[in-house]
């Protein structure tokens, strides 16, 4: 499985059999370890007249399995002049 630009925090996410168990019982879940969410979120905020200021604040759970990540979103012309 290609994961991309993905860093896989958690033991359990090395283990292949265990990657691919998750990812038939979440089928999202293979697509999203992928996903660069900060891009794919910024470009859908730049539709709105917003985006994304700085970088998003990650914090890490259950044993780093998930993460929760944190964005702070300004209007487009705010973020030009800052």
């Amino acid at each position: 499985m290609a994961l991309g630009h993905l860093v896989l925090r958690s033991p359990a996410h090395h283990l292949t059999p265990f990657r691919w168990l998750l990812g038939r019982l979440k089928p999202f879940l293979p697509v999203f370890w992928g996903e660069d969410v900060t891009q794919r979120l910024n470009d859908a905020l730049k539709q709105n007249g917003k985006t994304l200021a700085g970088e998003p604040q990650v914090e890490y759970c259950f044993g780093k399995f998930y993460r929760v990540m944190r964005f702070d979103i300004v209007e487009y012309a705010q973020a030009e002049v800052t």
